[in-house]
């Protein structure tokens, strides 16, 4: 039996791969992230008071509940809050039943209705606000308040914090890139991330603490920006 022996050459390329072979195999890209943070002070507060009245019928209880609204409507006017200044909601009516008393006894008759109603104040003087609260407190004992203070312009500043974001993403990739010797090309891709952190300030505002600059709101905008290297 005859062998025959064929000699078989593996040739091996050492050329280094061009710069499109390298990007096809492995692309070179950074991602960074940005994130600025914009404190304003509110310039309006919107002022939500629960109120309860009731009454032995419902137009009574109705009628208890317009008496009251109409005098926090009042208390508040020297504040020159206007009616536009003003919205009611959540108004309801319901009946109250006592009780059954003893197994052996029929239930008690119906022991009147009772309505919950809501009024939403807005104010623009922030220094107002105090007082504003203590005129309804004062004109009305069964309220419960709550305050929320806000930006009149709060889209324009996200957009600032936005801008700045991008920036600061930008000098990260910078430096990422720098300490390898590598330098940002174009950006491939960006995406902003729910802002954050931009709800209730400080309520020492309600103390007079905008004189040391507290209770303002964060406005805190993120990105995520991936930029290619060269």
């Amino acid at each position: 039996m005859r062998f025959i022996h064929i000699p078989v050459c593996a040739v091996f390329s050492i050329l280094p791969l061009t710069f499109a072979q390298a990007q096809s195999l492995a692309p070179h890209t950074v991602t960074v992230t940005g994130t600025s943070t914009i404190k304003m002070a509110p310039d309006f507060a919107t002022i939500t008071v629960n109120l309860t009245s009731t009454g032995q019928s419902s137009v009574a209880a109705l009628q208890a509940d317009k008496g009251v609204l109409n005098h926090l409507v009042e208390a508040i006017r020297p504040f020159r809050v206007t009616n536009n200044d003003l919205q009611t909601s959540d108004i309801n009516l319901t009946q109250v039943r006592s009780l059954p008393r003893l197994p052996a006894q029929d239930p008690l008759p119906a022991g009147g209705y009772q309505v919950t109603d809501r009024l939403i104040v807005t104010v623009d003087d922030i220094s107002k606000v105090t007082a504003v609260i203590d005129a309804m407190t004062q004109a009305a004992g069964n309220v419960s308040i709550s305050v929320i203070f806000s930006l009149k312009n709060r889209a324009a500043i996200e957009d600032r914090a936005k801008i700045e974001a991008v920036a600061i993403a930008r000098h990260q990739a910078d430096i990422l890139a720098g300490a390898e010797g590598a330098k940002i090309d174009k950006m491939v891709a960006m995406s902003a991330t729910l802002a954050v952190g931009n709800f209730l300030p400080n309520l020492n505002l309600l103390g007079g603490g905008l004189a040391n600059q507290e209770g303002q709101i964060p406005i805190t905008q993120q990105v995520v920006v991936e930029y290619g290297l060269q």
